[in-house]
């Protein structure tokens, strides 16, 4: 079987974009932090979507969890850091969450130490 230089050259452009796209998504990666409030209560997961809220809900319809915190590398987008704190506030009880400051260019790529900080809270229902 004979292997044309043109699609020998293909299959390694292939893979070295495949390993160039790797190395993209682990240097995109960002990681979250979490300050519980004190003296509250603790909850277990939250198994459902958290929800993205504007402002703070009306005083004694929620129970404030935490501060949770995103820190992104170069290359991390604003849904994965978005994604991340979702994740975060779930994982503390979480039902939603409000930014603490709006997103600046949401559609875009972020620089390193980029941060994106919430307050995960849970609604009285």
């Amino acid at each position: 079987m004979r292997i044309s230089a043109a699609h020998a050259i293909s299959v390694l452009s292939g893979r070295w974009l495949a390993i160039i796209c790797a190395a993209m998504l682990l240097a995109a990666c960002a990681s979250a932090s979490y300050a519980p409030s004190s003296g509250g209560p603790r909850f277990a997961p939250y198994r459902g979507d958290v929800e993205v809220l504007e402002r703070l809900p009306p005083h004694g319809s929620f129970t404030r969890v935490g501060v949770v915190e995103v820190e992104g590398n170069d290359f991390t987008s604003h849904w994965m850091m978005m994604r991340q704190l979702k994740q975060a506030a779930a994982a503390r009880g979480a039902d939603a969450i409000v930014l603490q400051a709006p997103l600046n260019n949401p559609d875009f790529y972020t620089k390193k130490g980029a941060k994106i900080a919430a307050w995960a809270i849970r609604r009285k229902r």
